[in-house]
Formats: C-alpha cells, structure tokens, sequence
C-alpha cells in the first residue's frame, strides 16, 4: 500500500458513505449497512494506512502538503474509528429511524417528535414531552451510544493516541485546552447581558421571565420564535430562497432539491456532498416560521459553496477541511435574515426592529450554547467512562443557557469537535461579513459582484481556513471578542 493507493480508495469510499448517510437522513432507509460498505475497503482501516500517513506528515516540511496530510489523516482517523464501531452505528441509525413514542393515543416517529415539542404552546406539555423523548432514548439508544463510544475511544489508544483529543489536536493543528480558556472568558463576560435579554424574550413567549425553575422547556418556545413566525410562511419558503441567491448571481438549479415528507426523514435541513460540484443534494422538511427560513439559507450556503468547487480541486479538500470555514460561509448566507433591508424589501417587514433584537439575542444565545458543547465534549473526550458523564453535560449546558436541562443527549456528540469548529465559524461569519458591508454595501447580498467575490472563496472547497482568510481580509484572526461586541452593541441599539 502507498499514498497514491490510499487517497484512490478513500475517495470512493467517502462517495459512497455520503451517499448511504443521505439516505438514512431522508428516511429512504432506515438499514444503510454500512459494516458491508467498510468490508470493500479494508485497506483504509488498517493502523498500517494511518501510520504510513502519519510517517509521510512527521517527515513533510512543506506547509501546503503537510495541510493535505493533516486532512488525509484526519478522515483516515475518522474513517477506521467509525468502521470499528460500523455495526453499533448501523444500529443506532437503524433505532433511531424505527424508534417512536406514543402522544395523545398518536405514535410519533423519535425524530419528529422534537417537532411536535417544539410546536407545543403548553409549557408543562413540553416538559412532559421532553422527559417522553428522554426515556425513549435512554432506553434504546444510549446503550447502543455507549458501547459505540467505548469502542472508538479504544481504538484511537490503539492508534497510539492518549485521547481522542490529541488525535483532533494533531489533525486539526489547533490547541482545543487554550481555545476553551477563550471560551470560558466569554461565557463569563455575557452573562449578565444573555440573562437580561433572556428574561426578556421568556416574558413575551411564555408569559413567565427567568426564574430558577425554568426549564430548556421554556426555551423552546424562544428558539422557535414564534413570534415572528406570521411573517415567515411555509408557501414562500421556497421563492424567498431563489430571490434572494439569484440576487448574487447564484442558481439552486445545479442542487438536487429533496421536499418530500417522509415518516422517518429528519426535520432538520441538510446538504450532502456526494460528489461535489456534480453531486450535492439539500433537503428541507418545509415547516414555514422564520426558523425554517434560517436553517434553509444556512444550508443553501453550503450548497452554493459546493457547486462552485473546482473540478480538479483535490479530492480530500471537497471532504475534509476547517469547519469554522465551511460553517462560516453557510452561516453568511443563514445571517441575511439579520439584514435590515432583507426583511424590508424581501420579507416585506416594515419595522424589522423587534425581530433584529431578537436575532441579535440568538447569536449570543446559540454562541454560548456551542460553548457549552464543546466544553463538555472535552470532558466527555478525556473520559474513561462516558456513561458516568450525565451530571457533567447538565452542568454545561445550564451554564450555558441559564435554565434547567434534562441529560437527554449526553451521548449524542458530534466527532472532530464539530462544536469548536461552529464556534470558530460563528466569529469567522461575523468578521467576513462586515468586510463584506464595508465593501459592497448594507445590501451587499444582492450585489453580483460580492458573490463573485465569494466564488473566490469557494472554488477551494474546504482547502480554506478560517483563520488564514479573516487575516487576508485584513484582521488580526478570529475573535471572540469581535463578536461578544457587536452582538451586545446590536442588543443595546
């Protein structure tokens, strides 16, 4: 086996892995056997292929090479770790598209029952749905979670890796301990401001501020915002989309659409790239409410990124790359919903102020949120006894959002910290977009000659890093503080 032999296969492979994750995601299959995918390329799995890799990158000295190395050792990693563990996640993918709770004497898909609680005006309804989703999963998904985890963690020691912390440190070139001290200094200095607002947005949604019993119950209405929601319907979801990325010059035609409604297809928006630029696909489960609006901009982003990949870009770089890149410019196209002449011209909001508050209340919401993610995955990550960390998450995440939090998802976590990775994103948006203000104007997101500028960035793939970019624009790097500033300026205005 050589390099050249290892990135052959790892292409296919990851062609066909995306392909089999989409139709899980989109409720086609609920049984994508994945174990049999992994059984053709038994080569990539190997510690034999990692090592060669890891050899080749501790003997590089050229930067951009050493770049592409960190990216093939980073998938290889990832690769090996998830095909150990291929039957538990085949199981767990397969449970939670089968498993159901029953509500009012209705059976309710796992998946779409988060829907329901979200739609749900009753407070004490929600929590009681809550704990229904909780028992669920605890009962048939998080032992499966936990043998998995137990099984991966295993063999990253067997990489020769301390924990599944230094293997990300290594591939990503990034110190997560110094980056959560950031973190923690930011969590500290918006609390008060997060809690005001928060009582604020409690009072108009529930009727209740912030006392010491609320509950991620009483969030759920504020995140939903259904305050909004009459401005936002479902029948122009769609149009609004169109209008908005033509108005940079951009086209939808070149993505694969998928609308339909499926039992067991996730309520979440979603963009796979199969096989980018020739083969992505973005699917949405049309909900309407300025939330649906969001989270499908969000991923038409990244489907307009994709499209616009060059077709001789290196394989590795339309799979593997910096997050707080790939993120950060889907989160650009999510964020024009904070633009004031959007919502004029395009929503038809005369006074957008109410909903601009808002918006600038969930960024410091949603930015303490992954903070709290991240923070407890590197506990999680540093364990030796994942399934003794429920007090640990709870901890977290009612620092974070301030109310209380059952340990629902404990074992839900995302691989490579995909949590530091939307942090970065979140500081990298906001940096590019106030270049891209201060250079094409307020209306920046209707002007051709921005998405130009932005085909620029996006022809190569995830090659880009967001730290290297923000300094091209002329900063310093990403900024926590950059971003606590402007997002406590917009509360305050």
């Amino acid at each position: 086996m050589n390099l050249e032999s290892i990135c052959t296969q790892l292409n296919a492979y990851l062609v066909e892995s995306e392909d089999l994750y989409w139709q899980n995601w989109v409720g086609l299959k609920s049984d994508i056997q994945i174990a049999a995918l992994n059984a053709r390329y038994p080569d990539l799995f190997s510690l034999n292929a990692i090592d060669l890799v890891r050899t080749r990158l501790n003997r590089e000295d050229n930067p951009e090479e050493c770049h592409r190395l960190r990216a093939i050792l980073g998938q290889l990693t990832l690769s090996s770790m998830e095909n150990v563990a291929a039957d538990l996640q085949q199981d767990i993918l397969k449970k939670e598209a089968e498993t159901s709770v029953r509500w009012n004497s209705e059976t309710i898909p796992i998946r779409t029952f988060q829907v329901r609680i979200m739609q749900e005006p009753d407070p004490e309804k929600r929590r009681e749905m809550i704990r229904l989703r909780k028992d669920a999963i605890d009962a048939h998904i998080h032992p499966l979670r936990c043998r998995m985890m137990e099984k991966m963690f295993q063999v990253v020691r067997d990489m020769g890796y301390d924990n599944y912390i230094a293997l990300c440190e290594e591939t990503q070139d990034r110190d997560f301990r110094a980056f959560a001290e950031d973190m923690n200094r930011f969590m500290d200095t918006t609390e008060a401001v997060y809690r005001k607002y928060l009582d604020r947005f409690l009072s108009r949604t529930t009727g209740s501020g912030l006392t010491d019993k609320s509950h991620s119950a009483d969030l759920t209405s504020v995140m939903k915002c259904g305050l909004f929601d009459r401005d936002f319907p479902p029948e122009q979801l769609l149009p609004v989309l169109h209008q908005t990325v033509e108005s940079m010059g951009f086209s939808m035609d070149p993505v694969h659409l998928d609308l339909e409604d499926r039992p067991h297809k996730k309520p979440r928006p979603c963009v796979s790239a199969v096989n980018p630029p020739d083969d992505v696909r973005l699917t949405i489960y049309p909900l309407g409410g300025f939330e649906d609006y969001s989270g499908l901009l969000h991923e038409a982003g990244h489907a307009i990124h994709f499209v616009h990949e060059t077709r001789d870009l290196d394989f590795i770089f339309k799979f593997w790359g910096d997050r707080g890149f790939t993120e950060g410019t889907a989160y650009l196209f999510q964020n024009i919903t904070m633009n004031p002449v959007w919502l004029r011209e395009i929503i038809g909001i005369s006074d957008p102020s109410e909903l601009l508050e808002y918006n600038a209340f969930m960024g410091i919401l949603r930015f303490r949120r992954l903070i709290g993610q991240f923070l407890y995955q590197l506990e999680l990550f540093a364990s030796d006894d994942p399934a003794a960390m429920s007090d640990r998450y709870v901890y977290h995440f009612e620092r974070a959002h301030q109310v209380k939090f059952e340990a629902t998802d404990y074992l839900s976590f995302d691989m490579e910290f995909y949590s530091a990775g939307y942090v970065r994103a979140r500081m990298f948006e906001l940096q590019l977009r106030e270049y891209l203000e201060n250079e094409f104007g307020p209306d920046w997101w209707r002007r051709k000659s921005c998405g130009d500028f932005l085909v620029t960035l996006f022809r190569n793939g995830r090659k880009n890093r967001a730290d290297d970019v923000v300094k091209h624009l002329g900063y310093i790097g990403l900024s926590p503080a950059i971003y606590r500033d402007r997002y406590t300026r917009n509360l305050v205005e």
